[in-house]
């Protein structure tokens, strides 16, 4: 008999820790609790996978382990072909991997348009020429001012 006063107090104890986190973490999304089973599968939202495309190019931008963004292109035969939001390396893509946080800005023509910040400007500016697969452009800029067909105006950091 004295053993159940103890033991009724810990159940107790145990029961207002875990089930107030439980509530949170279902709240937040992180935590998915099927009712035919006895598990939890713990969801990892810090992976998200976003896609753009153009005419001649479809773009996989899958977030990276810390900051920035990985970039996989593939390579449409023709322009109204439809493509799968995977990222799945196949024979023909081209891969980006991410080195100082970059992050989609935009596609013009073959080219790739990159930002690289993780703070206030002025950023890093990165363009890739996806036809010939080779970066063709580094250096810093403050924004984009405008943006036609076949131009990309920005503010460029020149100086103090």
């Amino acid at each position: 008999m004295s053993l159940k006063i103890p033991y009724l107090c810990f159940v107790i104890v145990i029961l207002f820790v875990t089930i107030p986190v439980c509530i949170i973490a279902a709240e937040k999304g992180y935590v998915r609790s099927d009712h035919l089973s006895e598990k939890q599968i713990v969801i990892d939202k810090s992976i998200q996978i976003d896609c753009y495309e153009s005419s001649k190019y479809f773009v996989i931008a899958k977030d990276a382990q810390e900051l920035g963004t990985n970039f996989l292109i593939k390579y449409k035969s023709k322009p109204d072909e439809e493509l799968s939001c995977d990222y799945t390396f196949a024979n023909k893509d081209f891969e980006i991997k991410n080195e100082w946080a970059e992050y989609f800005v935009g596609l013009k023509g073959d080219l790739l348009i990159l930002d690289s910040t993780t703070g206030p400007g002025p950023s890093g500016l990165i363009i890739w020429d996806l036809k010939k697969r080779k970066k063709v452009y580094e250096g810093s800029w403050s924004d984009q001012e405008e943006s036609g067909d076949d131009s990309l105006v920005f503010w460029m950091e020149t100086g103090e």
